[in-house]
């Protein structure tokens, strides 16, 4: 049976994650009136100190404050629809109650699970990070490192993006002007190409690279930065799971004649 982590199910857009609290509060994050902070937790189930078990910890983002409470409201419940979805598109109203869910359900998984008694125990961690704030744009990565039995484990990122003022998401259509897709596929294929070594001749499957037709796609896995935008490739997406992930990075003196008026980033 297919297993999914947290973060392969933001991946997917599917719900994912979060019990027992362990707060860490860090040094929070800030940029004009938005004022984010780190906090933790985590949850267990079964026998970790010598038999099966499975864990798992969340890093999550907490808004503290905002423009004003209307925006921090609209913020925190963008991260809760994007971070703490279960099954059914019910959103859980805490990272604790996710944990628990999800803990729960795994574990019932794991105890019908076959292992050699010396398997290593299940795991999932998922870190919230920002990976850049400006007035008009906050963009998050969510790393998402697990195990949950065979061959290997699985690491992966997932992107989202909002408005700091208003919580809203931005997907590509936000920011792109109506018939980008074809253009922005192009420009994205020369960049990978360039990327992977592999002349523009050169045929995608044949260097083990699996796209529908044996045509290139972009996905919609992006985060904005300060210089252009970065689409992540998750590590069996495109290619085989040794192949690892893959980062893809496009300026925007690539993209600018592809962006709306009013795309309104960085």
């Amino acid at each position: 049976m297919k297993k999914y982590t947290f973060t392969m199910l933001l991946l997917l857009g599917l719900p994912w994650a979060a019990a027992r609290a362990q707060q860490a509060p860090s040094p929070p994050f800030r940029i004009g009136p938005l004022r984010l902070e780190e906090i933790s937790f985590s949850k267990a189930a079964g026998q970790c100190q010598n038999g099966p078990c499975m864990t798992a910890s969340i890093n999550y983002l907490k808004v503290v404050s905002a423009e004003n409470a209307q925006a921090a409201a609209k913020l925190t419940a963008a991260l809760a629809d994007w971070v703490l979805r279960m099954d059914h598109g019910k959103v859980a109203k805490t990272p604790q109650e996710m944990l628990e869910w999800w803990v729960n359900r795994e574990w019932k998984i794991r105890q019908e699970v076959s292992e050699p008694a010396d398997s290593p125990p299940w795991y999932d961690t998922s870190t919230l990070k920002i990976e850049y704030q400006s007035a008009r744009v906050l963009s998050l990565s969510c790393l998402g490192v697990g195990y949950y039995g065979g061959a290997h484990g699985h690491e992966g990122i997932a992107y989202a993006n909002f408005r700091p003022a208003t919580g809203k998401p931005i997907r590509l259509t936000d920011i792109f002007k109506e018939g980008y897709a074809a253009p922005l596929n192009a420009i994205g294929e020369r960049r990978f190409r360039e990327l992977e070594g592999l002349s523009p001749q050169e045929s995608l499957k044949e260097a083990n690279f699996h796209f529908p037709n044996d045509q290139f796609q972009m996905n919609e896995n992006f985060s904005i930065g300060a210089d252009g935008l970065t689409f992540y490739f998750d590590a069996d997406e495109i290619a085989w799971h040794a192949a690892g992930p893959i980062n893809l990075f496009l300026p925007y003196a690539d993209i600018q004649k592809l962006l709306r008026p009013d795309a309104g980033i960085p």
